[in-house]
């Protein structure tokens, strides 16, 4: 008895049914192919969106990339402009040591030459003396 009632209770879960009718109003199985339908857009137009929007991640990522390699060649102009700037610095202190250099040595080269003209004078005035 225990088998039996197992082998009813299969058989009306069972889905074998040889029926091919179905009785739904037109109007509810038009609505429901427009809602196929419709899903079967949407799911096209998911599917393009997916797609946009994965290209325009990779549109994205690559421009990051190139933001990153400017990045990269900004600060080593940076860093470029910087050295030149230092130099700059560098030989503007060396001019200006270089004229402080060159005044001194005009002034050293002027007490020297009015050494030797008071010296030439002297030698002068002395042979004078001597020689009178």
């Amino acid at each position: 008895m225990l088998t039996l009632s197992l082998a009813v209770k299969l058989s009306s879960i069972s889905q074998t049914s040889n029926d091919s009718v179905t009785c739904i109003p037109n109007s509810q199985l038009k609505k429901a192919i427009n809602l196929i339908e419709l899903g079967k857009v949407t799911k096209q137009e998911l599917e393009i969106t997916t797609k946009k929007v994965q290209t325009l991640e990779e549109f994205l990522n690559h421009k990051d990339k190139i933001i990153n390699e400017f990045k990269k060649k900004d600060s080593l102009s940076q860093t470029a402009i910087s050295s030149y700037e230092q130099a700059v610095i560098n030989f503007q202190s060396q001019l200006k040591n270089a004229e402080t250099i060159n005044k001194i040595q005009k002034k050293i080269i002027n007490k020297q030459k009015f050494r030797k003209i008071l010296a030439l004078g002297l030698g002068f005035g002395a042979g004078f003396l001597v020689f009178n």
